[in-house]
């Protein structure tokens, strides 16, 4: 594919996102928003690659500190409010 990233988020949020919890809703769209969209939105698909998706949710460029938690995307990491003391 093609496409600019932009058109995927906008499948996303058009096919996948009304399906899932208001508050779920909500928190996607605030990082689609912040973080996301404005970092690959007019990037083309073929030009990302897992290295440029790594690079950026590791480093330290995000407005205000934030940094992608990679391990909780993945699926690997652990929600901290449900298991603090683990």
């Amino acid at each position: 594919m093609d496409a600019p990233f932009g058109v995927v988020v906008a499948l996303y949020r058009a096919d996948h996102q009304p399906g899932l919890e208001h508050s779920n809703q909500l928190t996607n769209s605030y990082f689609l928003d912040s973080y996301i969209a404005p970092r690959f939105g007019e990037q083309r698909i073929a030009e990302l690659t897992p290295l440029t998706v790594l690079e950026w949710s590791t480093g330290a460029h995000h407005q205000g500190g934030y940094k992608v938690r990679t391990e909780r995307i993945s699926g690997t990491g652990r929600n901290p409010r449900k298991y603090p003391d683990q």
